[in-house]
Order: C-alpha cells, then structure tokens, then sequence
C-alpha cells in the first residue's frame, strides 16, 4: 500500500495549489497501477486539504480508499 510521507510548502507558496497538484498526480499514477488505497501521514494544518481529495481520518493518519 502506498504511503505518502512529509508533504511540504514553504510558507511563501501556500495557497497556490502546489502540493494539491503534486498529491493529485502520485494518486492518479498509482490508481493507474491498481494501488486502490494511500496513507498519509498529516498534521492538524494539512488535513482539511487532504480530505478535499478524498482522504479519511484514520488512527494517526488519513487514508483514501478508492471504490469500484
């Protein structure tokens, strides 16, 4: 299962959807490849992101699981 791990803007470059971009491509290429489920390690400032692109809170991390 894929793990993505330390996801990371400089404060100057937050908001332009930099590692939304970034996140959206790992996720396509390994949905791509079959991989139907990612965990993430998130801090408190990441999660309402990463739940905008279908990541769930799970125990201390979030998980996307995609359903066929």
């Amino acid at each position: 299962m894929p793990r993505i791990v330390n996801v990371f803007a400089v404060h100057a470059l937050r908001g332009r959807g930099i590692a939304r971009a970034l996140l959206q491509a790992v996720m396509q290429k390994r949905e791509a490849l079959d991989e139907r489920e990612f965990n993430l390690g998130a801090t408190p400032e990441g999660r309402a992101m990463y739940r905008s692109l279908g990541l769930e809170d799970y125990p201390a991390e979030m998980r996307r699981r995609v359903r066929l």
